[in-house]
């Protein structure tokens, strides 16, 4: 009896000693937390990025809107974003409106008397390819951030 007594008393010794639990449950949780950390790190930083791209968009069209000069909206853009012109996609835009609906530029909007000039606008699409901070495989990032600004010109 003794015998069977202590292989009893062993396996609930076994089971009672919890001295290596923690160091497991951590082997366990902190691939997933770190997972977790560089996909926030990441989109953080193509969040802050895609700001960025936005604000550099509006201070293109506002460079066009006061010196009315498109030649230099690429330069102005990639100023803005601290960034090499050539790493950038920069498409500008012009179209015209009579109320609300799309016209031909430069004629007069006549769909009521008297005629009354168009309304005319200019767009600047400006896109850059995004690399995360700290690329991963598993996890997917956008390809591209890109940004839009509308600017009415008369």
């Amino acid at each position: 009896m003794t015998g069977r007594r202590s292989v009893r008393n062993g396996a609930a010794g076994l089971w009672a000693c919890r001295a290596g639990n923690s160091v497991i449950e951590l082997a366990l949780a902190l691939p997933i937390l770190l997972l977790l950390l560089v996909g926030i790190v990441n989109y953080g930083a193509a969040a802050y990025r895609q700001t960025a791209i936005v604000n550099a968009a509006r201070t293109g069209i506002e460079y066009v809107a006061r010196s009315n000069d498109m030649s230099a909206v690429a330069e102005v853009v990639a100023k803005a974003l601290n960034t090499d012109p050539s790493t950038l996609t920069i498409a500008t835009s012009q179209f015209c409106e009579c109320g609300d609906m799309a016209a031909t530029c430069g004629a007069l909007c006549s769909t009521t008397p008297p005629a009354v000039p168009q309304n005319v606008f200019l767009t600047i699409n400006v896109s850059e390819p995004f690399a995360p901070v700290i690329d991963i495989p598993v996890l997917p990032y956008p390809a591209t951030l890109s940004a839009r600004a509308t600017f009415r010109m008369q």
